[in-house]
């Protein structure tokens, strides 16, 4: 039975590295058993290298999974381009919603960080700009299994050109 990887998705860390090490020790004492039974049986005696080669190999295996997912755990990383498309996608959906910039999704593990400056009609009262952002917060929140923290900035839209490092309208 192969160990679930799935835990490391939802920041469950210590789960996945403790599936892996028990795992490990059961078919190591597994392989003990059938080294012995094999042995006895047959008389082959290069069970037991053929036997630790195969845990070994396993065991480097899971180390390397778990080296893997503690360092995405403890290096941020951007989210990937079709998590950013749709939450570009959610927050242009917003009526009164003109553009984004300064677009920002570190994941960090155990939890998403999500920061935009939302550029909005420049006619729009603040209230009505931030009543915008608060939706386009909710819905990102709405999209991760994980704690997510959502920051959006209100802009007004430039009049003449875009600003640098924008997208939208």
């Amino acid at each position: 039975m192969a160990p679930d990887f799935s835990a490391t998705a939802h920041g469950r860390h210590v789960e996945f590295v403790d599936r892996t090490h028990y795992l490990a020790d059961a078919l190591l004492n597994g392989a003990v058993l059938a080294t012995l039974l094999l042995t006895r049986a047959s008389g082959w005696e290069r069970a037991d290298p053929a036997f630790a080669f195969a845990i070994t190999g396993y065991m480097m295996m899971g180390a390397g999974r778990v080296i893997v997912a503690a360092s995405r755990q403890l290096l941020d990383h951007e989210l990937p381009d079709e998590q950013r498309k749709l939450i570009d996608a959610l927050v242009l959906a917003r009526s009164g919603a003109r553009g984004i910039s300064d677009f920002r999704t570190p994941d960090a593990g155990d939890r998403v960080f999500v920061e935009f400056h939302l550029e909005v009609d420049g006619d729009l009262s603040v209230q009505e700009g931030h009543g915008i952002i608060d939706a386009a917060e909710r819905a990102i929140t709405a999209l991760f299994p994980k704690d997510t923290e959502v920051i959006g900035h209100l802009e007004p839209a430039r009049v003449s050109g875009p600003k640098p490092n924008s997208r939208g309208v």
